[in-house]
């Protein structure tokens, strides 16, 4: 959470730090948990990487606690794994 090239590799994607916004707009959701059980209904990987970095960014700001970063874990894995399946359907 602390390696800050993350986020320089997220822009070179063209991911967006929108706070989940264009996610939670698309699938009508209010929250990063919400927002997971839409994960495997969107294939945009623009879209999922936005809200995966935006998700990364509050961790990286704002969450210091090591346990509230793993209580996450899984949600990262899960939309890293449907954004690597996205990518090879594409």
């Amino acid at each position: 959470m602390d390696d800050i090239s993350f986020a320089d590799s997220c822009f070179s994607f063209g991911w967006e730090m929108d706070c989940g916004k264009s996610f939670f707009k698309r699938y009508s959701c209010e929250s990063f948990d919400g927002a997971l059980l839409h994960i495997h209904n969107e294939s945009n990987i623009t879209l999922l990487g936005s809200l995966l970095f935006s998700h990364w960014r509050y961790f990286n700001h704002w969450a210091y606690s090591g346990i509230e970063i793993l209580k996450y874990k899984d949600w990262f894995i899960t939309v890293l794994k449907h954004i690597k399946s996205s990518q090879s359907k594409s």
